[in-house]
């Protein structure tokens, strides 16, 4: 419950900053994927010119990577373990607007895809494997 209620209540502030035109904040609930012992998940991300982003991703061990900078098209494999939380959050920004898109695929299946316009982008996606 109180996820829920700090989860609304970033959802207004953001929602009043006219700068921020994309926001999505997910989480993917249960898998449809067969269990076993590892998966292979592709987070993939492309910023059209004029977007830098900040981009935070769990790697193989279930740790979370800070990458700054990232501009153009943006791609990372890793294979984790079965129960690992698989999580990605990117914060873009331009100062025009521009185009990003998002994928988040668990062996060979997208689980998370998104487009989004604007000068600012916030995407965030979030699920835990078998």
């Amino acid at each position: 419950m109180k996820n829920i209620i700090t989860l609304l209540i970033t959802l207004v502030a953001f929602s009043s900053c006219s700068s921020i035109t994309s926001l999505s904040v997910l989480n993917g609930g249960k898998l449809d994927v067969p269990k076993k012992d590892s998966y292979n998940v592709i987070y993939k991300a492309n910023f059209s010119e004029g977007l830098t982003a900040n981009i935070s991703y769990t790697d193989a061990q279930g740790k979370s990577v800070d990458l700054r900078g990232v501009t153009g098209a943006w791609e990372k494999r890793v294979m984790a373990n079965s129960g690992t939380k698989v999580k990605i959050n990117t914060i873009a920004s331009s100062s025009y607007k521009a185009k990003a898109s998002f994928d988040v695929s668990v062996d060979g299946k997208s689980v998370s895809s998104y487009e989004f316009n604007g000068k600012r982008v916030n995407y965030g996606y979030t699920v835990e494997l078998p």
